[in-house]
């Protein structure tokens, strides 16, 4: 596949839009006593396998996504329920992503109790890209545990600390224990090779950012330092013994002008108290288990920019480069990488994510077991990806 026609299939991804009516989400309530708002999306996606011989080329529904928002001078809440089409039906893969109520004490501190986002690293996302990176694969970003959360914030300073008793658990699918939207130690499905059955419990969570503003005397220069950490205790079902879990990371979050520059570096290390496989755990979501090395260091950096001036009905148009690794401590296991070069944009009331995924040893790439040991295939995966979502 030459770079000429790489180019070319990415900007046709780019185009692929479909022009419907434009709908509203609903509202009921007012701000002064309390207003429940009703919205969603519904997505498509469309997949170019680079790696299949021959390639091959799909456009499918991807998902469709239920908020319900809720908001008063002291109550705050959300549900996030999504429906997916795994096995030729709509639902037939389905759950929970937040179910959380909130008590705001005032405009700087609340308190979140449910199924929420846990506060790690950069924040629930780590860039701008829609796919997500290799902290995604490893259960560190964008990961929703049933627990409580303590939020402060303000013009230059946040802090969370947050404790989760639990993972967010099982809801509608096929796999034995990844049905559900976040990655987390889960008992490994028949097909996974030397797959091992833990669980995540009792996770304690605090990150802390403070944001400098007009650096080197730049009006439109800021950034944002921070660090967190993770420590929680991995129970071991097959050998009833506890072992635990840290991880720690260092970000930085800056914006000059229109330009935004994401990074992250951070090192995990897991005791999975199991004496056959101490190497590796099963890791499981989205309705799949795959493995993943218990130690190493994670990686990620983005590079965006968000073009001022709208083209048409075109606007927040944002190109981006992301790169992410897992680099693992155990000398024969391969390194994970995954780049994402991609563009998003709005149009009416759609939102488009055109990206081109390139990975090596990436379990959503094309390596099964790509974030543990790592497979025979030392070459790229490519594969293009398109969202295209629809909001209401």
């Amino acid at each position: 596949m030459s770079l000429k026609r790489l180019y070319k299939l990415f900007i046709l991804g780019t185009a692929a839009l479909i022009t419907v009516p434009s709908y509203a989400g609903l509202s009921f309530g007012d701000a002064e006593t309390g207003q429940l708002n009703v919205s969603g999306t519904i997505r498509a996606k469309y997949i170019y396998n680079f790696d299949t011989e021959p390639t091959t080329s799909k456009l499918s529904f991807n998902d469709a996504v239920l908020w319900l928002d809720y908001s008063s001078p002291h109550w705050i809440g959300r549900l996030d329920y999504r429906a997916y089409e795994y096995y030729g039906h709509i639902g037939d893969a389905s759950w929970l992503t937040d179910a959380w109520l909130g008590y705001k004490i005032n405009d700087q501190h609340k308190i979140i109790a449910g199924l929420n986002p846990v506060p790690f690293g950069l924040g629930r996302f780590w860039g701008n890209n829609y796919y997500l990176g290799i902290g995604n694969a490893a259960g560190l970003e964008d990961v929703h545990n049933l627990g409580i959360k303590y939020d402060y914030q303000n013009d230059k300073n946040e802090i969370q600390i947050a404790y989760y008793p639990r993972d967010g658990g099982n809801f509608q699918g096929h796999s034995k224990d990844a049905r559900r939207f976040s990655i987390n130690p889960v008992e490994a499905d028949d097909y996974v090779t030397d797959g091992t059955y833990t669980r995540e419990k009792n996770s304690f969570v605090i990150r802390a950012a403070h944001t400098f503003d007009h650096v080197f005397d730049q009006e439109n220069f800021s950034s944002q330092i921070g660090a967190s950490a993770w420590y929680s205790t991995i129970e071991n079902k097959r050998t009833h013994q506890n072992g635990d879990r840290q991880v720690y990371s260092v970000f930085s979050n800056t914006n000059y002008n229109q330009w935004n520059l994401q990074l992250l570096a951070g090192f995990q290390d897991i005791d999975n108290a199991d004496d056959t496989y101490p190497d590796h755990l099963t890791l499981g979501g989205f309705d799949s288990s795959f493995n993943s090395a218990t130690e190493g260091q994670i990686y990620s950096a983005e590079v965006s920019y968000l073009f001022p001036h709208t083209f048409g009905a075109l606007n927040t148009i944002r190109p981006y480069l992301n790169y992410s690794a897992y680099q693992k401590k155990q000398n024969t296991f391969k390194d994970s990488e995954r780049i994402i070069a991609g563009l998003s944009f709005n149009y009416q009331k759609w939102t488009i994510n055109s990206e081109l995924l390139i990975g090596k040893h990436d379990p959503f790439l094309g390596d099964s077991d790509g974030l543990a040991a790592g497979g025979n295939n030392t070459d790229w995966n490519k594969r293009l990806f398109v969202s295209l979502a629809y909001y209401f």
